[in-house]
C-alpha cells in the first residue's frame, strides 16, 4: 500500500497496466484486512486510482468507473471491512472489464447495470450465474464456484455463504446428473475449505449432515482415486478442525472423575458418524490408492477409534450410560486384512482368507475377492485399454509403496487398528446354528483371531522394534486369545508363530531395563507361562519351586524381589519354551549365585548391594529347597 500510496502522488499512472497487473484487486483484497490502518490505506488509493481514472481516456474506462461508484454506492460506514468474497469478485471483475472478447464480460456487465450498489451481505450474482441456462453455463459455473473456493478464508465467509444457502445449494447439486465431474470436484475442494475454519466444520456436519452426504458418495461401487484422495482429505481435516484442543485433553486423561467431568470431549455420536463413514470408505481401498492418502486413513482410523475408547472410559468413570461398544465387527477386521493382503502383497494372507470365505461363505469377503481376481482378467476386446490404465494408476500410486519404510508407514497405524478390535461371542443355540453360519459364526470368529494374531506377530518381527506395539499386542492376547482354548491351541501348534511369540518377549525383556514396568513384565511372564500350560511344558519336578517362591516375590511390594522373582522366571521361560527336559539354564544360574555368595562369606560381606542381596535370596532359598526336594524323591 505504501508503494502505491508513493505512485499516485508522485506520477501519473496508467490506469489500464494498474487493472491488468492486478494492482488494483491487491489493493481492494486489502479492505478484507483486520488491521485499520490496512485499510485506511486501501481506501486511499482507491480514491486516488479513481481521480486518475477520470482523467484518463481509454475504451474500458467507463466500465471500470461504473464498477467503482458501485462499490462506493454499497459502503455505507467508514473504512468498513469487506468480506473477502466479495473484494475476490471486485479484482475478478476489473480484470474482466480489460477482455470484452470472453464470454464473461457481456454477463458482467449486464448483472452491475441492473444495480446501482453493490449488497455486502450476499455474494453478487451467485445465482444468475450458477443457475445459468446460457450456452456458456458450464464456463459461469465454474467462474461463480472459483470465486466461492478461494474466497472462502475465515469464519465471516463460511457465515456470509451459510446466510445465502450457498452449501445447500452446492450440496444438493453434488448427486445432480446436471454435474459433471469437475464440478464436482470443484464442490469438494470448497468443502475442503471449509472444514479448516472451526464453526463450518461443526455446523456443516450438525446442519447439512455432511458426513451422511459422504456416505452417499460411497455407496457407489467404484470411485475413482482422485475422488477418494479428496474424500479422505476432507475426513481428515473435518476430524482434526473438530477436535481441535480437545486432542490435549484426551493425551492427558487420567482416572478422576471430578477431572474427566471438567473435560469437554466431542459428542459420542459425532466420534460414531466419522468411524461409520471410515468403515464404510474399507472396501474403496485399494494398492493403486495414493501413498500417502492410505497412510491418512489408516492414521485416522486409528485415531479416532483410539479417541473412542477414552471417551467411553470417561463416561464410565462418571457413571454415564453407553451403548455399542464394540464398533468393529468381524466383516471390518476380514475386509482391513484384505485389503493389506493385496497392499503389501502378501500372498499367504490372502490364501487364508480366501479359505475361510469359502468355509464360511462369508458374502462381503467373497465379493471383494471376486472383483480382485475380475480385475486380473480384462476383457479381450479392450485389453490394451485396461492394460494402459491400470499402468497408469499403478505407476500413480504404488512406487512409494515399494520401500519397506513406506510399507511401515501404513502398517503401523493399521497394526493399532486391529489392537482396538474386541472379539464378541454370541450365545448361539444348536437350533439356530445355521442362521449364524456366516459373520456370527464362532469358529469364524476363531479364525479370525488367529489369523489377526498371527499378522500382528508377523508384522513385529524382523522389523523396527516398537515396545509399547508389542507390550499392547501382547495385552490383546491375554484379554482376546487366552481365554479361547480353540485359538490357543491353534497358535501352540504353529512353529513359526510360536518362535514370533518368543523373539517378541526376549526382545521386550532385553528392553525393559529403562521403559518398562515391573507389573507389564510380570504380565508377559504370565502369559507366557500360561501358552506353555497349553502345550503341556510345564509338567516338571520345578515347576512347584516356581510357584512357591518366584511367583510369591512377584507378588510383594519390593521392587528387588519382584525384579529377581521375574528375571528368574525369564530364564525358566526361556529353557522350557525351546524345548528342554529340564530348566538347565534356570538351575545353573542359581548354583552359581549362591556359589559366588559362598564366596563372598569368606571375604566381604557388606560388598553385595540391595539388588544382588535379593536375588541371592532368592536363589537360596530355591537351592536349599531343590537340595530338600531330591533328597525327599531318593
Amino acid at each position: 500500500m505504501h508503494t502505491f500510496l508513493g505512485f499516485f502522488v508522485e506520477c501519473v499512472v496508467g490506469c489500464p497496466k494498474f487493472v491488468e497487473v492486478n494492482a488494483l484487486g491487491l489493493t481492494v483484497a486489502a479492505l478484507s484486512s483486520y488491521d485499520h490502518n490496512m485499510r485506511a490505506a486501501a481506501y486511499y488509493v482507491l480514491g486516488s486510482f479513481r481521480f486518475h481514472l477520470e482523467g484518463a481516456r481509454f475504451r474500458e474506462q467507463k466500465q471500470l468507473l461504473y464498477l467503482m461508484d458501485v462499490v462506493q454506492n454499497g459502503i455505507r460506514q467508514p473504512n468498513l471491512r469487506f468480506i473477502f468474497p466479495l473484494t475476490l469478485y471486485i479484482a475478478r471483475v476489473a480484470q474482466h472489464m480489460l477482455k470484452p472478447e470472453e464470454h464473461m464480460y457481456t454477463k458482467l456487465n449486464r448483472f452491475l447495470l441492473s444495480h446501482q450498489y453493490l449488497n455486502l451481505k450476499k455474494v453478487p450474482g451467485f445465482f444468475q450465474l450458477f443457475y445459468s441456462f446460457d450456452i456458456e453455463h458450464k464456463l459461469e459455473q465454474k467462474w461463480a464456484l472459483a470465486i466461492i473456493g478461494e474466497g472462502l478464508r475465515d469464519k465471516h465467509c463460511y457465515e456470509l455463504y451459510d446466510y445465502q444457502r450457498i452449501f445447500h445449494v452446492i450440496l444438493s447439486f453434488f448427486h445432480s446428473p446436471l454435474c459433471d465431474e469437475a464440478t464436482q470436484y470443484q464442490i469438494l475442494e470448497i468443502l475442503q475449505n471449509a472444514a479448516r475454519i472451526t464453526k463450518a466444520a461443526y455446523e456443516l456436519i450438525r446442519d447439512h449432515s455432511l458426513l451422511t452426504w459422504l456416505l452417499f458418495i460411497l455407496q457407489k461401487r467404484f470411485l475413482e482415486n482422485k475422488m477418494l484422495n479428496y474424500v479422505i482429505f476432507l475426513v481428515h481435516t473435518l476430524w482434526v478442525t473438530n477436535l481441535g484442543d480437545k486432542q490435549k485433553a484426551s493425551q492427558m486423561h487420567c482416572g478422576i472423575r471430578r477431572e474427566s467431568e471438567n473435560k469437554k470431549f466431542l459428542p459420542l455420536q459425532l466420534v460414531n458418524e466419522f468411524l461409520h463413514v471410515l468403515i464404510t470408505l474399507i472396501k474403496h481401498i485399494r494398492a493403486n490408492l495414493d501413498f500417502a492418502q492410505l497412510t491418512q486413513f489408516f492414521s485416522l482410523l486409528s485415531t479416532i477409534l483410539d479417541y473412542r475408547a477414552m471417551v467411553i472410559e470417561a463416561f464410565k468413570e462418571m457413571g454415564r450410560f453407553t451403548v455399542n461398544e464394540h464398533v468393529l465387527s468381524n466383516t471390518d477386521i476380514l475386509l482391513l486384512l484384505h485389503k493389506w493382503s493385496i497392499i503389501g502383497k502378501d500372498a499367504k494372507l490372502q490364501d487364508d482368507l480366501q479359505t475361510i470365505a469359502q468355509q464360511y461363505q462369508t458374502k462381503e469377503l467373497l465379493k471383494n475377492i471376486k472383483e480382485k481376481n475380475k480385475a486380473r482378467v480384462p476383457f479381450r476386446i479392450s485389453s490394451q485399454f485396461f492394460q494402459k490404465k491400470n499402468e497408469t494408476e499403478t505407476d500413480q500410486g504404488l512406487p512409494s509403496l515399494d520401500s519397506p519404510f513406506d510399507l511401515e508407514e501404513c502398517r503401523a497405524p493399521l497394526r493399532l487398528v486391529l489392537l482396538h478390535w474386541e472379539p464378541v461371542f454370541p450365545i448361539i443355540s444348536a437350533k439356530c446354528l445355521k442362521e449364524h453360519i456366516g459373520y456370527g459364526n464362532p469358529g469364524l470368529t476363531c479364525k479370525i483371531i488367529y489369523l489377526v494374531f498371527s499378522w500382528l506377530v508377523k508384522s513385529l518381527v524382523d522389523r523396527n522394534f516398537y515396545k509399547q506395539n508389542v507390550l499392547l499386542t501382547f495385552k490383546w492376547l491375554k484379554n482376546y486369545v487366552l481365554p479361547n482354548t480353540t485359538v490357543v491351541q491353534e497358535i501352540v501348534t504353529d512353529g513359526a508363530l510360536k518362535s514370533g511369540i518368543f523373539k517378541l518377549y526376549c526382545n521386550l525383556l532385553d528392553a525393559s531395563e529403562e521403559t518398562l514396568d515391573w507389573n507389564d513384565l510380570s504380565l508377559l511372564n504370565t502369559i507366557m507361562l500360561h501358552l506353555m500350560d497349553s502345550q503341556g511344558l510345564r509338567e516338571n519336578e520345578y515347576l512347584e519351586t516356581l510357584k512357591k517362591f518366584c511367583h510369591s516375590a512377584v507378588e510383594e511390594n519390593d521392587t528387588k524381589k519382584k525384579a529377581a522373582g521375574i528375571f528368574l522366571t525369564s530364564l525358566y521361560i526361556g529353557d522350557i519354551w525351546l524345548g528342554a527336559q529340564q530348566p538347565d539354564m534356570f538351575i545353573t544360574h542359581v548354583k552359581l549365585i549362591c556359589g559366588a555368595n559362598s564366596g563372598e562369606q569368606n571375604g566381604d560381606i557388606d560388598k553385595v548391594g540391595e539388588p544382588e542381596e535379593a536375588i541371592v535370596s532368592l536363589c537360596n532359598d530355591i537351592y536349599s529347597y531343590l537340595i530338600l526336594h531330591n533328597s525327599l524323591k531318593s
